[in-house]
């Protein structure tokens, strides 16, 4: 698949532009042990994240999948404010009224990741739940796969001042969500457009 030159050269001034407002978003959130140099290089690592999906949103064989995962992150850098993972974090121990390393909180906090994470993913899915190129369960891999790259940045710089025993279940949970969301994201779109209207 061939890509022109000014094509990718906007895709990625606008993989900086998001990783950079991505960063601002998510720079409040917990993100406090993360040096200057350290922010410098997951901006890099993120924008090209954002200008290689950018890219492939083009695409006929991943511009679904792209443009979903796209979707997805956005949602999920606008929610990183007003619900930061240390916060949530913090209302889940109050919610289970546990400590850190117990397995009630463990698992609460495991159901609330999957759920914080695959959220954002089925609206984008669904949003761009369109006819896919392929076998369904391969085009949700995709959008899974594209849309955990492109959270991943932020849900390590938020997690950074976490407990290792929390950022450990937090991450397990983020990749169940983001393995889950992209397949059942078509799988809802593909129920509701078979249904009568």
């Amino acid at each position: 698949m061939a890509f022109r030159p000014e094509r990718v050269g906007a895709a990625t001034l606008s993989g900086a532009v998001a990783a950079g407002i991505s960063l601002l978003l998510v720079s409040g959130a917990g993100s406090a042990a993360l040096p200057p140099v350290g922010f410098g290089v997951v901006g890099a690592v993120w924008a090209t994240f954002y200008a290689g999906a950018l890219v492939l949103a083009g695409s006929r064989p991943f511009g679904a999948a792209a443009r979903a995962a796209l979707t997805g992150a956005g949602i999920a850098m606008i929610l990183a404010a007003p619900l930061a993972i240390p916060r949530v974090v913090e209302v889940c121990a109050r919610l289970v009224r546990g400590a850190s390393g117990t397995v009630v909180f463990g698992v609460v906090v495991m159901v609330v990741a999957v759920g914080y994470t695959a959220g954002p993913l089925l609206i984008g899915g669904l949003a761009f739940g369109g006819a896919t190129t392929g076998h369904r369960l391969a085009e949700g891999a995709k959008r899974s796969a594209l849309y955990a790259l492109l959270v991943a940045p932020a849900v390590y710089v938020q997690c950074l001042s976490q407990p290792l025993d929390v950022t450990a279940v937090w991450m397990a949970g983020a990749i169940l969500g983001a393995t889950l969301a992209g397949p059942l994201s078509l799988r809802l779109r593909g129920g509701w457009a078979a249904s009568p209207s």
